[in-house]
């Protein structure tokens, strides 16, 4: 599997796809930022969690990393490779060192990330993934670090897409194109470069407003994942935040074990 980047450039008939690889210097710095921060997050730890199973989706025998005793266990470890990494620019240090454990775990499973170039969330997700486990989804030429690559039209594609993004934004009317293109990629972050491939589950970190809406081009993902009922855990809550850390710390401690 190779990480794919995704150059949208609006013309008024035209989107243009571009296909390449992540810069690994851009990932090395997200790793150097967030590592000596991963204890940050002792406040959320004690919360006690009944979080949601994913609806059967032919789950294989390997451990995942949400099951547990005392709850239904999450199947994280599907058939479907591919999983959505998506969320805020701006996340807590304590998260993004979450969704870099996560992402390493699901890669070292062989799951497959599909996120973006976003600093935060995004960046974290592709951090914690090895190249191999990624794709990279970007708006434009350099964005987030990523080398420019081979050029791919497909129209129709891309028209299809954005026409998905349209139908879950009321005033898609109203948006320039820059907005166009990050909702738009969105898009394929969640149902894959021919739109037909979804991701088996999202993984995001989206907290919601004051009024208890999200905001960015996150919210895509979100809303076309209700739509195609693909199951969603947000990590901006207490109680999926803290089943996914009780999970790891248990897959830590028997890899303890077994070493011993």
């Amino acid at each position: 599997m190779t990480e794919i980047r995704y150059e949208l450039e609006w013309t008024p008939s035209l989107w243009t796809i571009a296909v390449g690889h992540g810069d690994s210097r851009s990932m090395t710095e997200v790793r150097r930022k967030v590592g000596n921060r991963r204890d940050a997050n002792a406040a959320d730890s004690d919360a006690r969690v009944d979080h949601r199973s994913l609806k059967d989706q032919g789950v294989d025998d390997r451990p995942d990393i949400t099951s547990g005793e005392q709850h239904q266990a999450v199947n994280l470890l599907t058939v479907n490779r591919f999983y959505t990494g998506v969320g805020s620019t701006d996340p807590p240090p304590d998260v993004a060192a979450l969704v870099m454990t996560v992402a390493q775990h699901l890669a070292g499973e062989g799951m497959v990330v599909r996120t973006g170039h976003d600093k935060g969330t995004d960046a974290a997700f592709a951090a914690g993934a090895a190249p191999g486990t990624r794709e990279v989804y970007v708006p434009h030429s350099g964005a987030g670090g990523y080398r420019d690559g081979l050029v791919v039209c497909d129209p129709e594609t891309i028209v299809r897409a954005a026409r998905l993004a349209a139908s879950v934004h009321p005033h898609w009317k109203t948006y320039n194109n820059f907005q166009r293109r990050a909702h738009t990629r969105r898009v394929f972050q969640l149902l894959g470069e021919d739109l037909n491939s979804p991701s088996a589950y999202v993984i995001c970190f989206v907290p919601e407003d004051g009024d208890g809406k999200v905001q960015g081009s996150a919210r895509t993902v979100l809303a076309l994942a209700q739509v195609k009922r693909i199951e969603c855990y947000n990590l901006a809550e207490l109680q999926t935040r803290t089943r996914f850390r009780q999970r790891l710390e248990e897959i830590a401690f028997q890899g303890e074990g077994r070493q011993g």
